[in-house]
């Protein structure tokens, strides 16, 4: 009863208390705030629940992940008051003081008899310390409260920041929630935003976050930084109990915890350090619905169901990839529970739990669909990330695969029958294997990847993070070990056969437990050191520079300007300031955008040498701009898909520091330099006296050659009228120059970036075992063993970037100069030269020739022969 007491008395003044810090009453250091913010908002109100509806907490896996999921699901509703008109943080976060009380009040209803009761309890609790019921929960909770000592010392600080991630996302979004006291503000990134370019994957706990940075009075950078210390320790625990409920052993669920910090998802403990992104939420609140939801189909109790439901609505709430994670997850169980003999027992309680999980998952979804726009952007249903096998058959990339989840995933893939011949009674092995390959098949099914690539575009092979590798991973590890040293299946001390059979299984299983753990463990601990290393820097170190250069830079201009910069700048100083940009980072504005290519083709034209001023000077009259800043550091590319190379910055300066009557430049920090934009009515008569005259393409000579006939559908028609090398048999190790002459014959809408590619090819030696269908694989072994190349490959951007073919006049032959140095170990003789033109993606495009065959899709159209000279 005392500690009752204790709980109602602290969890009352904490709320109080991080009330008080919210609206700067009392002051705290920014941590103490965040701490106290996430016990008001999260773990108070998940303790209350769990005692209302379980009667009971301890310190186990399972109580520790319902206190935080109930938390969490508590604090969107929470925030969810944000709907109602007029209500902003202030009164959501008085309003979660008022239910903590009316929490306690209930609390007191239920836990006392008498207010005599509550007297007495309390005031022994305040004489003497509460004793918990038994050793086994006070060694528990000391257990507990260890490990999370430990993730919080280990992941303080850690958040994952900088120019080069996602963070500037969502922070850009938490603070002009923040600032507008909108709970879905429409305008995060720009001040036009009138709904069109509201994101719709933004969802609830980004919300959450916002009502957790307000009440801690910390910057959203800092908690963004000092999430992860509070939410990685949860997330353990959730993978946790997802584990348990397929690995039934302990020892397995432990060796799969090692591997979900050493390699999952390619990224092991970096991973946590991700810990604020939503989908990374999403992860854990899928694990632990998952988890509640084997133990329902195992064991029965309606309160499972009941919190695998409630987890359903609060996972697509968090992230719509939870609605695909868990239909994937019930196709699964399908399968399980269909084939006689492996889980047919849980038949009846899997399909009587089908109708309530749809149902809390179709109200979400729903909402979530209905805040779409009619059409995405060409941005975000631009192909990505896909391997053609030829006609209408497409899958996921195993490339891409393979830097998302890793090499483990490949051999877990490779050996997974195995899974369903291993331990005694072969469940645990069935259902793990069950579980894991229904999404792999799903993920690399051709027959139906057309499909998903239509719905989910580039990011289908996301279907994959239903799959549960590191408990494969330890199934078949565990399973080869007992195979290994105690006999077949683990049934027997020894194996029962000849004594050479007995020892070739032996063999058979080392080599196999070699390579399941081997190699996957070195790829991963050789990501370890550099993920720990980073964390062991200052807080937000790779982009703390950055971002603190830009607000030297913009301090003092007013508030909330309009701000034109390249697209990875803009991202940033959307994040790290309280002004709005005029573009963003390639796939990071929202989907629906309509306005998303207009922004990026006018900041490519800012930024370019070829297109006039008075151009640039209307467009930004147009946006309102009052600013423009230019990052001079180069050395890395600006954005995605390069629309603003560094190249171009050079070009950009002088452009601008010779129309100072027009754009003046006012300041410069850390590299970044800013310009004041005139907006008065006599700016565009003054252009006349800018000292700067706009480039445009060199023009090739008429040579009188024929044309060339390369007529590319990449984004619309260019063509390739002359190809030449300068200079006559060049040897390995030279630097090849040649030249372009592009033309582009009816203009061209602007798209995505092009890229050119020269490859130079000659015959190798072909053996007995040469087979045309494999000649690449065959041609690198060649290579390899003779320590030379037969083939090299060079690629670079279309007018590297500085003019855009829709720049070009129609029908003008422009020319371009490339060197392509040649590697020193290039076998002599005569080469072909082939050139072909491509869409720039983010993510590569391939087909299965490009594994396999040399004839791919780089080979392009012949053009000449080169004869290399040793």
């Amino acid at each position: 009863m005392k500690k009752r007491a204790v709980f109602l008395v602290t969890s009352n003044g904490t709320a109080f208390f991080s009330l008080l810090t919210s609206f700067g009453v009392v002051r705290v250091t920014p941590i103490a705030g965040v701490a106290l913010s996430f016990l008001s908002i999260v773990v108070i109100p998940g303790v209350y629940l769990s005692l209302y509806f379980y009667r009971k907490v301890d310190a186990g896996v399972e109580s520790l992940c319902r206190i935080f999921f109930l938390g969490i699901f508590y604090a969107m509703c929470l925030a969810s008051v944000g709907f109602l008109p007029g209500i902003g943080y202030q009164q959501i976060s008085l309003a979660g003081a008022f239910a903590i009380v009316c929490m306690s009040f209930i609390f007191i209803v239920t836990a006392y008899s008498g207010a005599g009761d509550l007297k007495n309890d309390l005031g022994r609790a305040l004489q003497k310390r509460s004793r918990l019921r038994s050793r086994e929960n006070k060694a528990g909770f000391l257990l507990m409260a260890v490990l999370f000592a430990i993730c919080f010392i280990f992941f303080h600080g850690s958040g994952e920041m900088g120019i080069d991630t996602d963070a500037p996302d969502h922070i850009s979004y938490i603070r002009r929630s923040l600032d507008s006291g909108k709970i879905f503000p429409a305008d995060s990134f720009f001040r036009d935003g009138d709904g069109t370019s509201f994101d719709q994957r933004k969802g609830m706990w980004h919300t959450v976050m916002s009502l957790w940075t307000f009440q801690s009075g910390a910057s959203p950078e800092y908690l963004w930084m000092m999430a992860p210390s509070f939410l990685a320790f949860f997330y353990i625990l959730s993978f946790w109990f997802f584990a348990r409920g397929i690995l039934r052993p302990g020892y397995l669920v432990i060796l799969a915890g090692i591997f979900l910090i050493l390699m999952y998802r390619g990224e092991g403990l970096s991973w946590f350090a991700e810990a604020p992104y939503s989908k990374n939420l999403m992860q854990a609140v899928f694990w632990i619905a998952s988890g509640y939801l084997i133990r329902y189909y195992r064991e029965g109790g309606r309160d499972r169901l009941i919190m695998a439901a409630i987890l359903a609505l609060a996972g697509v709430a968090i992230h719509i990839a939870f609605a695909l994670l868990l239909v994937v997850f019930l196709g699964s169980m399908l399968i399980f529970t269909s084939v006689p003999g492996w889980g047919e027992m849980w038949r009846r309680r899997y399909w009587g739990s089908l109708f309530p999980l749809l149902i809390f998952l179709a109200v979400p979804l729903f909402i979530r669909l209905n805040l779409s726009g009619p059409e995405f952007n060409e941005i975000h249903i631009h192909r990505q990330g896909i391997m053609s096998l030829g006609g209408i058959f497409v899958t996921a990339d195993p490339v891409e695969i393979l830097k998302s989840n890793g090499i483990a995933f490949f051999f877990a893939l490779a050996l997974s029958p195995l899974l369903f011949f291993m331990f005694s009674d072969r469940g645990t092995g069935r259902l793990a294997g069950t579980l894991f390959l229904f999404p792999a098949l799903l993920g690399f099914n051709p027959l139906i990847g057309r499909v998903m690539e239509s719905i989910f575009g580039y990011l289908y092979y996301r279907i994959l993070w239903a799959a549960p590798l590191m408990c494969a991973m330890a199934v078949l590890t565990a399973g080869t070990a007992l195979v290994l040293f105690r006999g077949r299946s683990g049934r027997s001390a020894r194996i029962q056969s000849a004594p050479w059979r007995g020892a070739l299984k032996r063999i058979c299983a080392a080599a196999i437990l070699a390579l399941i753990i081997a190699v996957p463990v070195r790829f991963s601990i050789r990501g370890i050191v550099p993920a720990v290393t980073a964390m062991a820097r200052p807080a937000g170190a790779p982009g703390e520079d950055s971002s603190a250069s830009l607000k030297n830079l913009l301090e003092g201009i007013p508030a909330r300007s309009v701000i034109a910069s390249d697209p990875a700048t803009s991202y940033l100083i959307s994040a790290c300031t309280d002004h709005f940009v005029t573009v963003t980072l390639g796939q990071h504005g929202a989907p629906s955008d309509v306005m998303a290519m207009e922004r990026l083709v006018e900041t490519r034209n800012l930024f370019s040498p070829v297109v006039p001023i008075a151009d640039n000077l209307r467009w930004l009259r147009a946006a309102d701009v009052a600013y423009i800043v230019a990052d001079t550091r180069g050395g890395r590319g600006q954005d995605f898909y390069g629309v603003v190379p560094p190249s171009n910055i050079p070009y950009f300066m002088e452009k601008f520091r010779s129309c100072d009557k027009v754009v003046n430049e006012i300041a410069s920090n850390g590299g970044f330099v800013l310009f004041g934009v005139r907006q008065d009515a006599a700016t565009l008569s003054m252009i006349e006296r800018c000292r700067y005259r706009d480039a445009g393409p060199v023009r090739c000579a008429d040579t009188g050659s024929p044309a060339i006939d390369l007529d590319f559908e990449a984004g619309g028609k260019i063509e390739l009228v002359d190809f030449s090398i300068h200079g006559e048999r060049p040897a390995a190790g030279d630097s090849l120059a040649g030249s372009f002459c592009w033309r582009v014959p009816e203009g061209r809408r602007f798209g995505l970036p092009l890229e050119w590619t020269v490859r130079l090819d000659t015959e190798y030696p072909k053996g007995v075992f040469f087979g045309k269908w494999y000649d690449k694989q065959y041609r690198r072994v060649v290579e390899r063993r003779n320590g030379v190349f037969y083939r090299w490959t060079a690629r670079g951007r279309i007018m590297s970037g500085t003019a855009f073919p829709d720049q070009w006049p129609v029908n003008t032959v422009v020319r371009q100069d490339f060197v392509i140095k040649l590697p020193d170990n290039l076998a002599p003789g005569k080469y072909s030269i082939r050139v072909t033109v491509r869409d720039i993606p983010y993510v590569d495009n391939r087909t299965i020739s490009d594994y396999l065959r040399n004839e791919d899709s780089f080979s392009g159209l012949h053009v000449g022969d080169l004869m290399i000279v040793e």
